[in-house]
C-alpha cells in the first residue's frame, strides 16, 4: 500500500500543493490541520473524504512541532517512508534546451513518475531522505545531487532515521535545516531531484505561518519572522561551526526578509567528514582473542 503524503497546512484558503497534484497523488494526501482548518478546507475540497483530514494537536505551535509529530506518528504506524510536503508548492520539470537547463510546469505523468522515483531513491540502503530541488540552483546534469538543501519536502527513510537520531524540534523557524545537519553529520546521504523542482508560493496568500492571524498580522507576543530566523541561524552556527557560516544578505534581500544574516550550509562537506571519521566496521567486528588454555 502506498505511503501517505502528509501536507501540513495552517490557515490557508486553498492548499496550493493539493491543487497542483494529480488525482493519483491526491488520493494519498493526508492534510494535517487543526479543527478550524478542517472545517474550512472540507468546504473548499468537498470531494475529499474526512479520513484524509488529520487533526494535529501541535498545529499553531510552529512547523517544527508539527513535522516531528508527523514523523512520530509514521513511526507508530510502522511506515517505511514518511513523506512530508509543504502546502504552497508549484511543481516544475527540468528540460535541457541549447545546453541550458530550463523548467516548465510538470505534466501529470511527469509528476507521478517523479514522486515514484523520489520514494524509490529514499528507500535505498542508508539513504536518509530525498527532496525536490530549487529551480534557481538546479544546474546539475545528473539525476540526483548529493546532500543539498531540501526544498519544501522530505521523503524520509524511517529505518535510516533511527540511526541518525535527527529531529525537527529544538530550533524554531529553521527546523528543516537542523534536521538536515543532524543527518549529514551522522554520515548518511540525502538526495535532491535533478528532474523535479518546486517554487514556493507562500507569499501569494494568507496563512501558512502559525504565528500569524487570519488577516496576516502577527499574533500577540509573536516576533517578526526575520528576528526569529536570525536567531535560528545563530543557534545553528554555534552548534555546527564547521558547516554553517553566517553571511550578510544584500540590502534589498535583507529589507524583504527582515534580517541581514543568512546561513550558508556545507552539507556535502559535513557528510564526507562524517563518513571519513566513521570507525571501520570490519575492525569493530573483530572478535577478542581467546585466551590460550594449557
Amino acid at each position: 500500500m502506498p505511503s501517505p503524503i502528509y501536507i501540513l497546512s495552517y490557515r490557508r484558503e486553498r492548499v496550493l500543493t493539493l491543487d497542483n497534484m494529480t488525482p493519483q497523488l491526491r488520493r494519498r494526501v493526508v492534510l494535517v490541520v487543526d479543527k478550524t482548518d478542517r472545517s474550512e478546507l472540507a468546504h473548499a475540497y468537498p470531494d475529499m473524504p474526512m479520513k484524509q483530514f488529520l487533526l494535529c494537536p501541535e498545529q499553531g505551535k510552529g512547523s517544527a512541532q508539527v513535522r516531528q509529530w508527523i514523523v512520530d506518528r509514521a513511526r507508530e504506524e510502522g511506515e517505511d517512508i514518511c513523506i512530508i510536503v509543504d502546502d504552497d508548492l508549484a511543481f516544475m520539470s527540468a528540460h535541457w534546451e541549447e545546453g541550458r537547463k530550463r523548467f516548465r510546469k510538470a505534466t501529470k505523468g511527469e509528476l507521478n513518475r517523479a514522486f515514484s522515483r523520489l520514494e524509490k531513491k529514499a528507500l535505498e540502503k542508508d539513504a536518509a531522505f530525498t527532496s525536490f530541488s530549487d529551480p534557481f540552483f538546479n544546474t546539475y546534469r545528473e539525476d540526483w545531487a548529493l546532500c543539498k538543501y531540501a526544498m519544501c519536502a522530505f521523503f524520509i527513510n524511517m529505518t535510516t532515521l533511527e540511526k541518525t537520531g535527527a529531529r525537527f524540534d529544538g530550533i524554531a523557524n529553521r527546523s528543516d535545516l537542523k534536521f538536515m545537519m543532524e543527518t549529514w553529520t551522522a554520515g548518511y546521504p540525502t538526495y535532491n531531484s535533478g528532474f523535479l523542482a518546486v517554487k514556493n508560493r507562500g507569499d501569494s496568500g494568507t496563512g501558512g505561518e502559525s504565528l500569524r492571524l487570519a488577516d496576516g498580522s502577527l499574533a500577540p507576543g509573536a516576533r517578526p519572522r526575520g528576528e526569529r530566523q536570525e536567531e535560528a541561524h545563530l543557534q545553528l552556527a554555534r552548534r555546527f561551526p564547521k558547516y554553517v557560516r553566517l553571511v550578510e544578505r544584500s540590502h534589498k534581500r535583507a529589507e524583504a526578509i527582515g534580517t541581514k544574516l543568512d546561513a550558508r550550509v556545507y552539507g556535502a562537506r559535513a557528510y564526507r567528514d562524517a563518513v571519513a571519521n566513521r570507525p571501520d566496521p570490519r575492525q569493530m567486528a573483530l572478535p577478542f582473542p581467546k585466551k590460550e588454555t594449557k
